[in-house]
């Protein structure tokens, strides 16, 4: 006990719990996107830790791990919800309690949440897309690599998604 666990990026090594600081919340919030269930959102946000341990795996760049993290939890939460037997796992968009600390920051003011509220009625995969890049702030190119999709079927993905967020906005410009 009190022993400190280190991942291999590059030259460098990063403290597990200073990582996990820095992701968790995050990857907890995209789990819960699509389980919908706040319990077990951190479990499988746990678990990809754990596994991120057991493996010891080396990664590039502090961009690969963050690319990595999120795969294994989306490939998680999917068996989760095949598992669980639920046909269609994102209703909505999350509003557990260890999230409002987080949509808190995100949502300070009306125009924010009126995004939120139309990000939320979006299809899945658009909202998905949309939350990995402009919530979670990963770069295209480690969305593609976490849905799977090609750069090109990244690219076309978001500028549907952001025009179908135009549309239910109601054709308002709002920053990005």
């Amino acid at each position: 006990m009190g022993d400190t666990v280190y991942i291999d990026i590059g030259e460098k090594k990063k403290d597990l719990m200073q990582l996990l600081g820095e992701m968790g919340d995050r990857l907890v919030l995209y789990i819960n996107n699509i389980v919908n269930d706040e319990y077990a959102s951190e479990d499988i946000s746990e678990d990809c830790f754990v596994e991120l341990i057991v493996r010891k795996k080396k990664f590039s760049s502090e961009d690969h791990l963050r690319a990595y993290m999120y795969k294994m939890a989306r490939n998680k939460a999917y068996n989760h919800v095949k598992k669980s037997g639920r046909e269609n796992p994102t209703d909505e968009f999350p509003t557990c309690s260890i999230q409002q600390d987080v949509l808190t920051d995100v949502l300070k003011d009306e125009k924010k949440a009126e995004v939120y509220t139309a990000l939320s009625s979006l299809p899945d995969k658009y909202r998905e897309v949309l939350t990995l890049i402009y919530i979670d702030e990963l770069s295209y190119q480690e969305t593609a690599a976490v849905m799977g999709l090609s750069m090109k079927q990244t690219d076309n993905m978001v500028q549907r998604a952001k025009k179908s967020l135009r549309e239910r906005l109601g054709g308002a410009n709002y920053e990005e």
